[in-house]
């Protein structure tokens, strides 16, 4: 059984919504139950996950980075950079590192969530919001 992007994601959302979704409503057919982890055939259920997600760009396309822009703050250099991930448009993106920072550093990808006001975006990874920890995550 072949479901369509809107039954899959009618049905994550079931399951994130605190609602019951066996393996036998969301797959097809019986799934296979293994505790934490998914077991042999973990290749099968990956592809069939990425073909309920729907149309993606091809995984194995190469990606670049082109820098913007580099700014000096408070004790941190922040590089804007334009991503080429999809190969339809570019996606923005801030760098943080440490002014003065050599050789090779832990790294922290940072999700912005924007609160419900979509003209935040990433600012609020270097500006901070209320809802947020303090200080900004570069300032650290």
């Amino acid at each position: 059984m072949k479901l369509t992007r809107r039954e899959a994601l009618s049905a994550l959302g079931a399951i994130g919504m605190g609602g019951v979704v066996s393996g036998q409503d969301f797959l097809g057919a019986e799934a296979p139950r293994s505790p934490g982890r998914l077991g042999r055939d973990s290749d099968s259920r990956r592809a069939q996950l990425y073909e309920l997600l729907g149309d993606l760009p091809e995984r194995k396309r190469p990606l670049s980075a082109r820098k913007v822009s580099e700014e000096e703050r408070d004790g941190y250099v922040l590089e804007t950079l334009e991503l080429e991930l999809n190969g339809f448009e570019p996606v923005p993106a801030f760098f943080a590192r440490p002014k003065g920072a050599a050789g090779r550093l832990p790294t922290v990808l940072f999700n912005h969530s924007h609160g419900g006001q979509h003209h935040v975006g990433k600012t609020e990874f270097v500006e901070g919001r209320s809802y947020l920890q303090a200080p900004p995550t570069p300032k650290w």
